[in-house]
């Protein structure tokens, strides 16, 4: 007898959308769409109380699981990052 199998594409899903999957699969989709806006709330929140940069904005990240990795405008990253307002459209 063999496992139900669910693949999960980090690399073009958001991940309210990862969680909106989990919360059907689990019978638990209120509560997964309950997480993202509580999150969604969270970050603006915290978006205005940060003093923004001026001009362009670039995410580096050092020493990502032993390798340097740099961030697309259309990473998970990026678009949490962009969701606090402190990137913004500017995001390189």
């Amino acid at each position: 007898m063999g496992f139900p199998v669910m693949v999960l594409n980090y690399g073009s899903n958001s991940w309210e959308a990862l969680a909106e999957q989990l919360g059907r699969a689990t019978g638990r989709e209120s509560e997964a769409a309950e997480v993202a806006a509580q999150f969604n709330d969270r970050a603006s929140k915290a978006g205005a109380e940060v003093i923004h940069p001026e001009g362009a904005v670039s995410i580096v990240s050092y020493n990502f699981f032993g390798t340097y990795g740099v961030s697309k405008p259309y990473a998970a990253q990026a678009r949490v990052l962009r969701g606090t307002s402190v990137c913004g459209s500017d995001l390189h």
